[in-house]
């Protein structure tokens, strides 16, 4: 099957999403920090946060609750590993998601190893399963494939969790 025709598929059988997503899956770098950095703003809003620096994403206030991905190896955080802040000030405490363990790190560990969780690119999203809501993005990119679109459907357990997004 070429291409067009599984995105053709894929936008018959998954729909928009009507509310917002728990993880956003694009093709580029830059959609990814975009929407990462918007998410994170709103979710600050009105929450005791410590900033953290600019790294390989533009720097972003970081509060308890907030969900990183590992973006390299160092230390406890693994590339691809999923955390979650349990508490800020001139440490970050991160959780993690997979082990359950906790672990202090520094701000400027978290700008150089990790990035926010609200949108990866389809490379970084393969192999894990997802158990909220996620989005499609760049479904018209003449650099999307057929694999990745079987990445990104295939992250969710229960296919009505996948929305395909009309940009």
């Amino acid at each position: 099957m070429k291409s067009s025709k599984a995105i053709s598929q894929s936008r018959k059988r998954y729909r928009e999403a009507e509310e917002e997503v728990d993880l956003h899956v694009t093709m580029s770098h830059r959609k990814r920090r975009a929407i990462s950095t918007a998410k994170q703003a709103q979710a600050a809003i009105g929450k005791v946060c410590v900033e953290i620096p600019a790294g390989d994403d533009a720097s972003f206030s970081c509060f308890p609750g907030t969900r990183l991905v590992g973006n390299s190896t160092s230390g406890k955080i693994v590339n691809g590993g999923r955390y979650t802040v349990t508490r800020i000030g001139e440490r970050i405490c991160l959780k993690d998601e997979m082990t359950d363990d906790e672990f202090e790190v520094s701000l400027e560990n978290v700008s150089k190893h990790c990035i926010l969780a609200w949108a990866l690119c389809y490379p970084k999203v393969q192999g894990c399963t997802e158990q909220g809501t996620v989005m499609l993005h760049d479904m018209a990119s003449p650099y999307l494939k057929r694999c990745h679109i079987y990445v990104g459907l295939s992250r969710v357990t229960d296919g009505s969790n996948v929305f395909i997004s009309s940009d």
